[in-house]
């Protein structure tokens, strides 16, 4: 395998180029595009949301990808969502987003044990997780593991005085952020204030549920008449997840988000974002998220 890195930041630079340095076969970390090749197996768009558009026109100007992985948040505007999804088809390139839940084996598992019933929602509680930069994840893993479709986010459940995010020039949000899914169910997405509160993921409708607690490595499941069952429950990390790469490399396709349907979610998410910061959507406003 070869491993091209592209950092424009001295410092970064030098850290990256020490991770790629067990690499062979000519695996480098470049200051710009100019020395990539023509064509790349895969192409991973890691940057932050607000120059992921020129950092993927800028590859393109180089080198023919033969598949694409996007970090998320993808864009701050609907146009930039909307135009790398035309440069995409225009080029027939396949691309995902990297909403990493997909990749694991017990959301599959979840995802099949649901699979036919219909209605069925999803809630998310917990604290300290950036609403603003992760929302996104909870939204595509509803329709992930309830085979469903988000059709409208609503807003007004969040409190519209933002707080500064990690990465500057970005706000935060606490409170919830609903949603309807088109089979009927709901989301609801909260980001608590009070620190320390754990994320718990709850899918539940017919008078059962299915909670999700990831960092207590555990699921469970509470029937109709009141009675739980605990499951061992297995997050993973990235770096635990080799098969996202390996099946895009293998030909296999890839389980990560289509882009397509990808764009749909962050196009209703920023639209709901931006109006509880009075950001105008009609002028498609950058969106202060990464």
């Amino acid at each position: 395998m070869r491993v091209i890195g592209i950092e424009p930041g001295e410092g970064a630079r030098a850290q990256a180029t020490a991770l790629v340095a067990p690499f062979a076969n000519g695996s480098t970390v470049l200051a710009d595009m100019d020395g990539v090749p023509d064509v790349a197996d895969l192409a991973i768009i890691a940057t932050s949301a607000t120059h992921r558009r020129s950092a993927f026109e800028a590859l393109l100007s180089r080198c023919t990808p033969k598949a694409v992985i996007f970090e998320k948040v993808l864009f701050t505007t609907r146009a930039d969502l909307d135009a790398v999804g035309q440069m995409l088809a225009a080029r027939a390139i396949p691309a995902f987003v990297n909403c990493g839940r997909r990749g694991f084996p017990a959301y599959d598992r979840l995802r099949d044990q649901l699979a036919g019933r219909h209605g069925l929602s999803m809630e998310v509680t917990g604290a300290g997780w950036n609403l603003g930069s992760n929302a996104i994840h909870f939204i595509d893993l509803a329709e992930h593991v309830l085979g469903d479709r988000t059709v409208a986010l609503d807003e007004t459940g969040l409190d519209p005085k933002p707080e500064p995010a990690r990465i500057a020039g970005c706000v935060d949000l606490f409170g919830t952020l609903r949603g309807k899914l088109a089979g009927g169910g709901t989301i609801a997405i909260t980001q608590e204030r009070a620190p320390g509160e754990p994320v718990s993921i709850t899918f539940f409708g017919d008078g059962e549920s299915w909670r999700v607690e990831e960092g207590a490595k555990r699921l469970v499941h509470r029937n109709a008449a009141g009675e739980e069952d605990v499951q061992v429950f297995e997050p993973l990390f990235v770096s635990g997840m080799p098969h996202l790469y390996n099946e895009i490399l293998d030909g296999k396709g890839c389980r990560l988000t289509p882009y397509e349907q990808s764009a749909a979610q962050h196009a209703l998410f920023l639209d709901a974002f931006r109006r509880r910061l009075d950001l105008s959507n009609s002028e498609d406003v950058p969106c202060p998220i990464s």
